[in-house]
């Protein structure tokens, strides 16, 4: 009797697959999967431009300890091709959630064994993978070579302003120029990684029982880890063949005549790296792979386990003095948990962009903050895994930067030394926190960040409850209220700090969303009604603007201390993240107390809004006292080595 048909056996396996597909918990997982990678890629995309470079026989980047040189050269620019790589995350994602498993059974069907079935299983989605991934592949190779080529003088213009250009203008021949090594390099890793995983999940559901949980973690954890090292380094003449023929690619497709090359196979560029090299000219680049697939995977293994768990953002008082340089606020993206990230990204802004593009850097990131705390609650309702949470909420983040990158112009390098701390060397932080606040527009800010800290976070706590009480509101209008606060402040945020800035001083535009927030909680305190929280709700978006004001307020100050940044910055962050923690008990106690009928026999609800207020008013005061300077990003004299105060 003739078995089934080539047809019915993918039928079958497609039906088979479609059936685990609709698990929830499989949902989840490959949803959690391709974020973790998307995160993990971001962390480790310096070292995949690095990677790129030394494949490709850069003089200047040719080992693994070119990785702070190249940083430093590329800037901010280093994560143009960023996208690229993220997109390709997902898409890997996609293809693999369903993929694997419809191989998985096809294989199964035609009677593969269970030993072997995950290698060939692997493989075979793994070589799908690596023929869709090739042109986004080959777009962020050409994007992370442009940079050094346009330094260089190579080229006038970059050949790709951004990914998404790329991806529609570049003609397919230079997309899947080089698709074969690709192809052959994902099927052998996916294949040895499948293969290996499965060993290493049999061994710890069979003979790794009797063993304890700190064992089974690393084994799992560094044994996934190191298993990816190990497919990586068997497939990494593929590799280096694929990264070469991409370098090329654009020269030898899109150019003709002067700086024009010869296409090459596959084989051919096997042959002539043998020949100019050696057969170790396959593997040069190895190292700064292998870091690559460390940090990936470290990434995402410590992710899956630890991402869960909500550890106190406090850890910003263990991480104060940064000595490094600052482009490493991008590791703070991924571990929120343990690295302060707000002090990170606000030390980028201070070397990466001039005076006058920091409001609008820190709206951006005020607007994503705001579009976050939106979408959380949706996200809660949909989502129960926690780990996943955190993660679309971290995203949300790498968007910020993603768009900064490309909405703000390059910075012109005048200031790149500010906060570098050569005049404080050899001080402790208690010295230089002691420095610090003898200035008295240090002292002033950080006052300010004390007080509007604690009632920013204070009144959040409070306001929801308080209008649920006085006015009987609904979960419906509720909705509807948060829905015009969102609104109001990516407005104000995208568009009206835009506006603003071209009218306005900045200390004018600080005085006037002050003003707004004062007139906000009038409202509340005197309204009987519903009807003026629509105008309050309103006001909220020009008030989130004292925000990103105040932002900027920190890094001018960081800027002109002469102490480091993080110094300055942790200082700034760990204040406002104590004020944090106290305000909303404050608040809270002053409400209930403001619920009992102790004032001459009466409530007096209104308490809460009164001691806001005040505490604004205060806040009010702080602004009118710090010097016009300070909020337009004064510099001080290079050959000026002592703190500075802001002149009034």
């Amino acid at each position: 009797m003739a078995g089934p048909s080539f047809w019915e056996i993918c039928g079958q396996a497609f039906d088979t697959a479609a059936v685990s597909m609709a698990d929830p918990l499989v949902q989840q997982q490959a949803t959690e999967g391709a974020v973790l990678r998307a995160h993990a890629a971001f962390v480790a995309y310096p070292l995949d431009v690095l990677k790129t470079q030394v494949q490709s026989g850069h003089p200047r980047y040719s080992r693994l300890s070119s990785l702070p040189c190249l940083m430093k050269d590329y800037k901010l620019r280093i994560f143009r091709g960023y996208p690229g790589v993220g997109a390709n995350s997902f898409i890997m994602g996609a293809l693999m959630f369903g993929g694997y498993r419809f191989f998985d059974n096809f294989w199964a069907l035609n009677r593969v064994p269970d030993y072997w079935r995950p290698a060939i299983a692997g493989a075979s989605i793994g070589a799908l993978c690596g023929f869709v991934a090739t042109p986004l592949e080959q777009i962020k190779t050409i994007m992370a070579l442009q940079e050094s080529w346009l330094k260089e003088k190579k080229i006038q213009s970059r050949i790709y302003p951004s990914v998404l250009q790329g991806a529609w203008q570049a003609p397919w021949r230079l997309k899947f120029y080089a698709a074969t090594p690709l192809v052959i390099r994902t099927a052998l890793f996916d294949g040895q990684l499948f293969f290996y995983n499965s060993r290493l999940r049999a061994w710890v559901s069979q003979d790794g029982v009797e063993r304890s949980s700190s064992t089974r973690f690393l084994v799992s954890t560094v044994g996934f880890m190191f298993a990816g090292l190990i497919a990586a380094t068997v497939n990494y003449p593929f590799d280096r063949v694929k990264g070469l023929m991409m370098g090329e690619a654009y020269q030898a497709v899109a150019l003709s005549g002067e700086g024009a090359l010869a296409q090459r196979s596959t084989l051919g560029t096997f042959r002539s790296i043998c020949q100019k090299h050696g057969v170790l000219g396959l593997f040069r680049g190895l190292p700064t792979r292998s870091m690559l697939h460390a940090t990936v995977w470290c990434c995402v293994g410590l992710g899956r386990e630890v991402l869960a768990s909500k550890l106190s953002s406090l850890s910003v008082l263990f991480v104060y003095y940064f000595r490094w340089p600052f482009y490493f606020f991008y590791v703070g993206s991924l571990l929120e948990a343990f690295f302060p990230s707000s002090v990170l990204y606000t030390i980028w802004a201070m070397d990466m962009t001039d005076e006058e593009d920091r409001p609008t850097f820190f709206g951006i990131i005020t607007a994503t903050t705001i579009l976050e705390s939106a979408v959380a609650p949706l996200v809660g309702t949909a989502v129960t895994n926690q780990a996943i949470i955190l993660d679309l909420m971290v995203l949300f983040k790498l968007g910020a930067v993603l768009v900064a990158i490309f909405m703000l112009p390059e910075s012109k390098g005048s200031h790149a030394a500010g906060g570098s701390g050569e005049s404080s060397a050899g001080m402790s932080y208690l010295e230089c926190s002691k420095r610090l606040l003898k200035d008295p527009t240090s002292r002033t800010v950080l006052i300010l960040v004390l007080v509007s800290s604690a009632v920013t976070r204070g009144m959040a706590d409070v306001s929801g409850q308080y209008n649920k009480d006085v006015f009987g509101m609904t979960s419906r209008l509720r909705a509807t209220l948060s829905l015009i606060g969102v609104a109001s402040g990516l407005f104000c945020n995208l568009v009206l700090l835009r506006l603003m800035k071209k009218r306005l001083s900045t200390k004018r535009q600080v005085l006037i969303s002050m003003t707004a927030g004062m007139i906000s909680v009038l409202l509340a305190l005197f309204g009987r009604s519903l009807a003026p929280l629509y105008f309050a709700k309103i006001l909220e978006g020009l008030t989130s603007l004292l925000g990103t004001f105040i932002s900027v307020l920190k890094v001018n100050v960081a800027q002109t201390s002469g102490i480091p940044a993080g110094t300055v910055l942790g200082l700034f962050e760990s204040a406002s993240e104590l004020t944090s923690l106290v305000g909303p008990p404050i608040f809270t106690a002053v409400f209930v107390a403001s619920l009992k009928p102790v004032f001459w026999g009466q409530k007096f609800p209104q308490l809460v809004w009164v001691v806001a207020f005040f505490l604004d008013a205060c806040v009010f005061q702080l602004l009118c006292l710090i010097p016009t300077p300070a909020f337009e990003g004064w510099q001080p004299s290079e050959s000026s080595g002592s703190l500075m105060s802001f002149p009034v």
